[in-house]
């Protein structure tokens, strides 16, 4: 009886240990984010997950919140799956082993939008026509849609080895990354929404109508 008192007692302590960042992570969570923002973060998340923008669990979603934090999708689980539970908290200043916190493969991309520009969401996202795109490292032609200059003036190509965001950086920006997708940043999750459509509709423009730079 004895022993397996201790037995016990000393999976109680496990499961304690277990549970322990699950709490922590709840705790912060609810201190410094509302359930409406959560709501509203989780569907949008779903939207675009509708849309077709992820490879399952290859995308990442993120919000700048209050206390120098960022809420984001954790790791290896799909969009569509997420839910106030799951969500993680992350700090901006914070480099820690992300394997720890089942923060997404990518969060330093993230950690390092939100401190060096003004920008409040960063989507990491694979569209199909523009990962095509972004895998052939073609650009879109600057007169292809004439209302999206603007917004084609704000995007680059790039290796994954080459994605530089230490300097300061634009608020808003998009990055085709080879053989990742598109790492998107700007005012609101809402924005991005928008600005992936209109990229991935281009891109597909682009593809079947061979303009492209």
């Amino acid at each position: 009886m004895k022993m397996f008192k201790q037995f016990q007692q000393l999976t109680w302590k496990v499961v304690d240990l277990v549970n322990s960042p699950q709490k922590t992570q709840r705790i912060t969570r609810n201190a410094i984010v509302s359930r409406v923002i959560l709501k509203e973060f989780i569907e949008t998340a779903m939207m675009m997950d509708r849309k077709g923008f992820f490879a399952g669990s290859f995308g990442e979603i993120s919000l700048r919140t209050n206390g120098g934090k960022f809420l984001i999708t954790p790791r290896d689980m799909s969009i569509c799956r997420i839910n106030e539970e799951t969500i993680r908290i992350a700090a901006i200043e914070k480099e820690s082993d992300t394997a720890n916190e089942n923060l997404p493969l990518h969060t330093q991309w993230h950690r390092e939008i939100y401190r060096n520009s003004n920008a409040n969401a960063v989507v990491l996202c694979q569209p199909p026509f523009a990962t095509v795109l972004a895998n052939k490292m073609q650009k879109l032609a600057q007169d292809l849609l004439v209302d999206a200059k603007k917004l084609l003036d704000s995007t680059d190509f790039v290796i994954p080895e080459d994605v530089a965001l230490k300097n300061k950086l634009d608020e808003e920006y998009t990055l085709f990354i080879q053989s990742i997708g598109i790492l998107v940043w700007g005012k609101s999750l809402d924005d991005l929404l928008n600005r992936i459509e209109i990229l991935e509709r281009l891109s597909a423009i682009s593809l079947k109508g061979k303009y492209s730079q």
